[in-house]
């Protein structure tokens, strides 16, 4: 710890137990060049597991510390898509996310120097790891037994329902109907989405999801580009001043038919 700073825990997006970490730093790993993002607050992650580190001491810097300082003793490192790194048993040949990679990783996450480009080297002893990866072709058993001890704290997140979907249309900035507005209004043409017809694109994603295969907030950009297909390609030839209002009878034309399309493979025994 650095002189003037104080050690207090600090508040966390899920539990997570904390331990101040007395190791020595480990030799540099071969691969020391790997770029890790140094992020200054937590973000939720993308998938549907996540896993955190139990090296969080916490201290408090004064104004005057350095932003390389400020990183190593608040820093939170977010690894995502863990699950690609995991070896396929059933595969004969050489891949290089295999065990290689997770034995690489494990000085980096129990306490090394890192050189980090803009930033210098950087010791990562006093960082905060998050693993995230959605598993869906493996189990978090199947990472290395060491990597799983330096991730001890495990948590797994429910997936997005109806009304996450809607808040992601309506409260995010540039949501994808904004963004569809502004490119018909390049076209001197207007695009009102009704209440009703938020909702039920809302519905039948979270339903598509949940029959065909679950990809999360990415299944809006599928039902989005289906709805707005032909309207996209007449939007040119219509006069400047046209107004094109999308309604529920709208939506349910053009998405039942997605809903159609189930995989039914996992049903056979």
């Amino acid at each position: 710890m650095s002189g003037g700073c104080q050690a207090r825990k600090r508040p966390l997006p899920c539990v997570a137990s904390c331990r101040l970490s007395h190791h020595r730093p480990v030799a540099s790993p071969p691969f020391a060049a790997l770029p890790l993002r140094l992020l200054p607050l937590p973000l939720p992650p993308p998938a549907s597991r996540l896993f955190l580190s139990n090296v969080l001491p916490v201290s408090v810097c004064p104004p005057a510390c350095p932003p390389r300082s400020l990183a190593e003793q608040n820093g939170i490192v977010v690894i995502d898509e863990i699950d690609k790194i995991i070896s396929n048993k059933s595969k004969h040949s050489g891949d290089a996310s295999a065990e290689g990679v997770q034995r690489d990783l494990l000085p980096i996450i129990e306490g090394t120097t890192v050189d980090v480009r803009r930033f210098g080297t950087v010791k990562t002893d006093y960082m905060l790891f998050i693993a995230c990866g959605a598993f869906h072709e493996h189990k978090p058993s199947e990472l290395l037994a060491e990597l799983q001890g330096r991730l001890p704290i495990r948590v797994e997140l429910k997936g997005l329902e109806a009304g996450d979907l809607e808040r992601i249309l309506t409260e995010t900035r540039f949501s994808l109907l904004e963004q569809q507005r502004a490119l018909l209004t390049s076209e001197g043409v207007g695009l009102t989405f009704t209440p009703e017809a938020i909702k039920e694109i809302a519905r039948l994603a979270a339903e598509i999801n949940r029959q065909v295969e679950n990809i999360g907030a990415r299944r809006l950009h599928t039902v989005i580009e289906r709805i707005m297909e032909d309207i996209s390609f007449g939007a040119p030839d219509m006069p400047p001043g046209s107004s094109i209002t999308v309604d529920r009878d709208l939506v349910r034309t053009k998405l039942l038919p997605l809903l159609e399309k189930q995989d039914l493979s996992r049903f056979i025994l």
